[in-house]
Formats: structure tokens, sequence, C-alpha cells
């Protein structure tokens, strides 16, 4: 089946579907999310640069009700596109049993997934620190070599590309066969969209319109149902795992393979550089021990460290006084909201500008907009039902007292944590 369907023709095709459909049968919501990353078939003009490219999508696709759970756009894939797009997912509709990644290493990273099949008989699995999949309870599957186009997720983007992409005056298509003769027009008068643009309708897309539309499998009893009913449906039948959000962004933080302390403390490698992290006294106490960190690359003035035995020890700042004041805001958001500014005042331009030439404030409504509106529709039935059986996940081995504040608020003391390392670890010489 697997073989006709990345081989065959569109007839064989269309007969395997259904074969397809029914592997995911038995299956139930948040069992297995399909990951997946797709070109948008859009030429877009990013404002920070000025530069005219296409972004990527990375999404998670539930396998038993086809909704997208969680995605993220960035503009190339990689791992740490994959980690928001799966944080995402994890707040919406909570901890997936599995996940099915092919074999791209925006997913086969060291402290992501594991190498799958990447793997080799030299490779030393005890020197290596506790995958993000492995903190979460998550299995790991990897798709055949050279089969990846099996997945479910493909469909999804074909779905995706009809629908969402060629709403945009800047559709290219897939192949230069599908590139519309008028877009070298379009780019070069400036009226192909912006990035913001296609990350603010992608949003509104996938849970108004794409998670609404009809569910595709073969059960009869979810006949005419909408996506995203189905899930609400079946999940109230096996429980859902959640986290706490402050323990959850714990467990998704990145991991630097094991190294010694040195001179400068411990450090995060980031596009080539290393940045520093010490701490005056323990550092020098702790010289050539073997450790590693763990970091969030969005927020750089502190991390985590760690011993061989996944043991916190202590919360290092960064060394480097320039980079105290990180900014924390992905590049992304910050390019949206000045890109999102330049918008506002070109309206309130143009606005004024059809008032003086005396128009009217009726407007053609065109594809894009009349999609949009179909989306906004949507989304205001769009609902995620949480199921009554919760199965809190901890984050292993972390030291500091979590505990509830008024509503859903989540405090974490960064004093206490690093007390009580300080307890245990006098204990553990002691003994």
């Amino acid at each position: 089946v697997l073989t006709y369907m990345r081989d065959g023709d569109k007839a064989m095709k269309d007969k395997c579907l259904p074969y397809i459909s029914r592997m995911y049968d038995g299956l139930h919501a948040n069992d297995v999310w399909i990951a997946d990353n797709h070109t948008f078939d859009i030429q877009s003009y990013d404002e920070d640069n000025g530069t005219i490219h296409r972004l990527y999508l990375t999404a998670f696709l539930d396998a038993k009700s086809g909704v997208l759970v969680g995605w993220n756009i960035c503009d190339s894939p990689n791992s740490q596109s994959t980690i928001i797009a799966l944080r995402h997912g994890i707040m919406r509709f909570g901890i997936p049993k599995a996940v099915y990644f092919d074999n791209g290493r925006e997913f086969l990273t060291h402290d992501v997934g594991g190498k799958g099949h990447r793997s080799r008989k030299t490779d030393n699995p005890e020197i290596e620190p506790p995958t993000i999949l492995q903190r979460l309870g998550i299995t790991m599957h990897n798709a055949i070599v050279r089969n990846a186009k099996a997945k479910p997720i493909e469909r999804t983007f074909s779905t995706v590309t009809m629908q969402f992409a060629r709403m945009f005056e800047g559709y290219c298509g897939g192949t230069i066969m599908q590139r519309p003769e008028s877009l070298k027009r379009r780019i070069k008068e400036g009226k192909i969209p912006c990035d913001f643009e296609i990350r603010e309708y992608i949003d509104m897309y996938i849970d108004g319109d794409f998670n609404m539309q009809e569910y595709g499998g073969a059960e009869t009893k979810y006949k005419g149902m909408s996506r995203i009913d189905v899930w609400n449906m079946d999940i109230k039948s096996v429980g859902i795992r959640k986290a706490p959000e402050a323990e959850l962004n714990l467990m998704l933080m990145r991991s630097t393979r094991v190294q010694k302390i040195k001179r400068n403390g411990v450090f995060v490698e980031i596009s080539g550089e290393k940045v520093w992290f010490m701490d005056y006294e323990n550092t020098y106490r702790h010289l050539g021990e073997e450790v590693y960190v763990r970091y969030d690359p969005a927020d750089l003035r502190s991390v985590r460290v760690y011993d061989k035995s996944d043991r916190y020890l202590w919360t290092w700042e960064c060394a480097d006084k320039l980079l105290i004041d990180y900014i924390t805001e992905s590049k992304e958001e910050i390019s949206d909201a000045m890109a999102l500014q330049r918008r506002v005042q070109r309206f309130i331009k143009a606005e004024a500008q059809n008032i003086t030439d005396g128009l009217n404030s009726e407007h053609k409504i065109d594809l894009m907009e009349a999609a949009a509106l179909k989306a906004a529709h949507g989304k205001q039935s769009f609902k995620i039902v949480m199921p009554s059986n919760v199965i809190m996940i901890r984050a292993d081995n972390e030291p500091e007292s979590i505990s509830k504040a008024s509503g859903d608020d989540i405090v974490v003391n960064i004093d206490k944590m690093n007390e009580n390392a300080e307890r245990r670890k006098n204990k553990w010489r002691s003994d």
C-alpha cells in the first residue's frame, strides 16, 4: 500500500486511501501526532530585511481526528521550530503518547528526540542527557527512509495549499508549471503579502476553517462531524495528559551535550558562537566536573545546570554583561509587531485618502477577505473540550517547589530551588 502511495498512479492511490484511513481507526485522540514541515507556495515580503522569500510551516497533526493541533511558521525548518509547534499543541490539546517523525535533522536532534534511524552502533546513549520527548513521556517513531510521503499530513499540506496558499497574491505554485504568469508583475508592483499577514491568517484558517471541516475517516459513527468534534468526543474515553505550564517549560528546554565546567563556566552554542554562564563561587569549586545545560534560546539571561544523572544543580547567570538585557521575544514576534504597526499606519493614510476623494465606505470583498470572514465565523464555533479525567505530568527530578496561586497561575521559586539543590548536594557529600 505504501509503495503504491509513493509510486503508483492516481487511480491506485485513490484505492489505497481507504486502507490508509482504516490504519488509524484503532487509534484514539492524542495516541499519535504526526509532524512535518511544509513550504508555503507563497512569495512573501520580509519587512525586517527587505527580502522576498517563502516561509515554512512546522505542524503536528492528530492521527485519529485529523486536527492540526500545533504549528509554527519559520524562515527555515529547524529543531527550535519543532519545539515551538509541539509546545503550541501541548498547551492546547495536552501531551500525546507518541509522535511520528520523518528522518529530517530538524526532528532527529540529540536533545529533541534523539537520532532515530541516524544512530550508529558507535553512539553511546549513556552520555546523552534525556531528550525533550523522554522528559514528556512521548514515544518517538520514525518513518521508513525514503517513504515519508506515506504520511497523512502530506495530504493535509495539499489541502492547505489549495484552500490557503491560493488565496494570496503571492501564490507561486509548487512547480514552475503551476506558477501564475502574473506573479512577476505582482512582485514588481509590491502586491505580495508581508510575512506577518501569512502568520496572522494561518491561525484563523486552521482553527476557523480546516479543523472545522468534516472528518475524513472511515468510521461511520463520526460521519458528518467536524474534525474538532471527533477529537472532543474520542478524548472523553481515554482522558488526557497535561503538565502545569511552568513545568512544561522546564521539560521543553533545550539541552547541550555533557561538558566539563571550565574557568569561564559552562557554555551554550548559538549560531556557532559560545555564550558562557557562570556562578563565581560554584564555578571554581567544581572545575572539571561533567554536567550538561538546559536553556531557553529565547531567554539567555540564565541557564539550568544538571549533573550526568539528570539532577538539577544550579541556575547560572550569563557571564557576558552585554547579554543581560537580552530580548526575550522571538525575532518573528518582534518583526510581526513592527509590521503590524506599519500596516495600521498605511491603512489610516488610505482611509484618509478615500475620504478626500469622496469614495463611499463599501469595499470590494476579494477571495482573501471572503475566506478570512469564513474562518473568523468558524473560529467562533471552534472549541476544545477537555475531558474530566486529566493525568498531570510532572517534571521528574526537579527540586523546586511549584504551587498553585490564584486561578491557574504557577509560581516558580528560584531561590527555593537553589536552597534545595545546595541542601541535597551537601547530603550527597556527607554520604
